[in-house]
């Protein structure tokens, strides 16, 4: 699956995602994108990446969450 925003690798670090540290593994542990569409503005610049759907397709064991704004508030999919 493609997307023009491809996010940044993101970190848990003291309990909450930032930006992980530059030449950090996509596999590490501890390490996810984070896809945000409430985060896209009119300025986001494009990033255009791909989103491996199948076991065997580089990349696909990296993880990913979605951020999907539901009436009680913000939950993150996996």
């Amino acid at each position: 699956m493609s997307t023009p925003h491809l996010p940044g690798l993101s970190v848990i670090l003291n309990n909450e995602f930032q930006e992980a540290p530059a030449n950090t593994s996509a596999t590490a542990g501890n390490v996810a994108r984070i896809f945000d569409s409430l985060g896209i503005e009119d300025d986001t610049h494009l990033n255009f990446g791909r989103v491996p759907l199948a076991p065997g397709v580089a990349g696909f064991e990296e993880k990913r969450y979605w951020r999907c704004q539901f009436s009680q508030g913000l939950s993150l999919l996996r």
